[in-house]
């Protein structure tokens, strides 16, 4: 089995990973295989069951999930080098689930079916039942729009990708009135992000506000993917 996760590197500007979409990959045995306490980056881990998790085995685990103060204690600054990057134009990356009622929400499980659900396990351990799908929504910008953009940065008052990053809204399900709005809908991202790009190609600046080349922003591309899970059904 394995252990996959993906990011955008947030790290630091000198890292030839920042503000690119990367991936980890482990390979998980079965076999009870402990590499240790010290295990290197290239050993093979053990698969983890419940009530155990990944993050709270201690080894060795622990320092590519939860990332020590050698990392920068964030997920988005881990410093294991089995992240490779994968999307060197892509600089914001957000995902949503799509529920088997057709809904599309930020949390795994259908809210009007499971009220009083926090999370996947409690009050009641349900898996993704609830979950058809799932959303991924991703903004790219060419090799000379990162260039222009990190001189860019440079200036004062010039906005870097992070900047662009953040004003790139998360997927949230809102309550809404009347029938069909009471979530957030398939290619709400994308179109929420498409009116941010098109306004500072219009204006040339981000929300702080920080100056951004309108070139650079009109170049900028949104895509957008479903990826349906295939899930059995239950009996």
């Amino acid at each position: 089995m394995s252990l996959v996760a993906y990011r955008v590197n947030q790290s630091t500007t000198t890292n030839p990973a920042w503000m690119r979409l990367e991936r980890l990959a482990k390979g998980l045995v079965s076999n009870g295989f402990d590499p240790g306490n010290n295990p290197s980056t290239t050993a093979s881990y053990p698969i983890v069951f419940l009530p155990q998790t990944i993050s709270g085995v201690g080894k060795p685990w622990s320092a590519a999930i939860n990332n020590g103060s050698s990392c920068g204690n964030n997920t988005n600054n881990s410093c294991d080098s089995n992240y490779e990057i994968i999307g060197s134009g892509v600089f914001r990356f957000e995902y949503y689930y799509v529920l088997k009622n057709g809904q599309a929400t930020d949390v795994p499980w259908d809210r009007n079916l499971r009220p009083n659900q926090t999370s996947l396990t409690s009050p009641v351990q349900i898996g993704l039942t609830d979950v058809e799908a799932i959303g991924v929504v991703i903004a790219v910008i060419d090799p000379e729009g990162r260039a222009l953009m990190d001189a860019n940065a440079s200036n004062l008052n010039g906005a870097s990708l992070l900047d662009l990053a953040s004003d790139l809204a998360d997927f949230t399900s809102s309550p809404g009135r009347g029938v069909g709005n009471q979530t957030k809908y398939i290619g709400q991202v994308e179109s929420n992000w498409e009116t941010t790009v098109e306004l500072w190609a219009s204006t040339g600046v981000t929300s702080i506000p920080n100056n951004v080349p309108k070139a650079v922003a009109s170049a900028i591309k949104i895509y957008g993917r479903i990826f349906d899970l295939k899930t059995l059904p239950t009996f």
